[in-house]
């Protein structure tokens, strides 16, 4: 049984974005099972339990198998198969954050080395049944998943081959990156530009156009606007506020502007989003 929860933008963002938890599961996977080839946005870690399988990054293959594991880079092409015979069993971390590919370096992992070897202790049955009680959301619960998400690495780290510490430009951009995100989070529902984002940052907006694109996959300005369109998405649950009243509260005075935008990211018209919503929450 595949197990997944998926947490939206907006609650997965604040002003300590350096590694922020997206979703866990388990997985024992039938004979054969495959994904891919595909691309993540985010950092996937497979821990693989039991049984075994392949996994192709880029043009590499490898054979893995109970005790070691993967992890799926962003935008980097994968493919990964179950053994037909004894295929595997895995659990899988997603994430993200302005630091999670150091966070990762660290422990020797990158896309040209990532598959690794880990002792049992560390997915010890304790530490894999705090993940999978993340199925089912409580309050503040980010903050435990993030520090469960820190600790985990860290074992990595300590456990495994230590990779490179970042580089005065990567800390740079780091900081960068961290700041542009810290002031979207603060401002989002006022009238920014760009130009604020990255004086803000302390950095022009032509580099902090190109290190947020690297750190990011998006632009600056793609990023305001999808992190707006992930705030008007939660605000459509709350029944008494208008259209308007939500292009307002991200930063929108004109609504058919906010509502062409929205149906641009989102797929669909707020109203028509928020119809669906109520259908499916509201009790029979």
């Amino acid at each position: 049984m595949v197990e997944r929860l998926d947490i939206p933008l907006a609650s997965r963002l604040g002003t300590n974005s350096e590694l922020i938890y997206y979703y866990s599961g388990y997985d024992s996977c039938r004979p054969e099972h495959s994904w891919g080839p595909g691309l993540r946005d985010h950092y996937v870690i497979h821990y693989i339990l039991e049984g075994k399988g392949s996994f192709t990054l880029e043009e590499n293959t490898y054979e893995l198998t109970k005790g070691q594991g993967f992890v799926l880079f962003p935008e980097t092409l994968a493919y990964y198969e179950a053994d037909a015979q004894k295929p595997w069993h895995y659990v899988w971390i997603g994430f993200s954050g302005l630091k999670a590919g150091e966070f990762l370096q660290r422990a020797g992992l990158d896309p040209s080395h990532p598959v690794f070897d880990y002792p049992e202790s560390l997915i010890s049955n304790e530490r894999l049944n705090h993940f999978m009680e993340a199925f089912v959301p409580q309050p503040n619960d980010d903050l435990k998943w993030t520090g469960l998400l820190y600790n985990l690495i860290w074992s990595m780290i300590e456990t495994g081959s230590k990779g490179q510490a970042p580089t005065p430009e990567q800390s740079a951009a780091d900081e960068y990156v961290r700041r542009a995100v810290e002031f979207i989070h603060k401002n989002y529902s006022r009238k920014i530009t760009v130009t604020d984002i990255a004086r803000y940052a302390g950095v022009d907006r032509k580099h902090l156009h190109a290190v947020f694109k690297r750190k990011m996959l998006l632009s600056p300005q793609q990023f305001l606007i999808r992190y707006r369109m992930e705030i008007a998405t939660e605000m459509l649950r709350l029944p008494r506020l208008q259209v308007g009243d939500i292009a307002r509260s991200v930063g929108y005075e004109d609504p058919f502007l906010f509502s062409k935008m929205f149906r641009k990211v989102m797929g669909e018209a707020p109203a028509k989003l928020r119809q669906k919503r109520l259908r499916t929450e509201s009790p029979e």
